[in-house]
């Protein structure tokens, strides 16, 4: 993929992290709860995770999330330093830190949507 592409991803990403992160705060401070310690009982967060609109949110803010940050990670570190087994090392490295912070966001929203089920 041309380099320019990645970037318009990232800048998508940046925009998706934006408006989801304000709507899951949104959520926490005033759509649905009446307040923020509310919104921190476990039915309510239950609640949020069994929402569609709400996991699909999540969902979305998890994938950006994990996205941006390994791709700015992995400039940074080829900005820091190049050779043929740095590069590779970078690439695979930052698609695996991408894959587990994906699971483990994914694991939880997926658990928490069937408990009560």
């Amino acid at each position: 993929m041309k380099q320019s592409t990645l970037y318009m991803i990232n800048y998508l990403c940046m925009m998706l992290i934006a408006v989801t992160l304000v709507l899951h705060l949104a959520t926490h401070a005033f759509l649905g709860v009446s307040g923020y310690k509310d919104s921190l009982t476990f039915q309510s967060a239950i609640g949020r995770y069994q929402a569609p609109a709400s996991s699909l949110m999540l969902s979305v803010l998890v994938f950006a999330l994990a996205y941006h940050t390994m791709f700015s990670f992995k400039k940074i570190m080829l900005e820091y330093r190049h050779g043929k087994l740095w590069d590779p090392a970078v690439k695979w490295g930052s698609l695996a830190g991408a894959l587990v912070m994906i699971v483990f966001g994914m694991r939880t929203i997926v658990l928490a949507f069937y408990v009560g089920a």
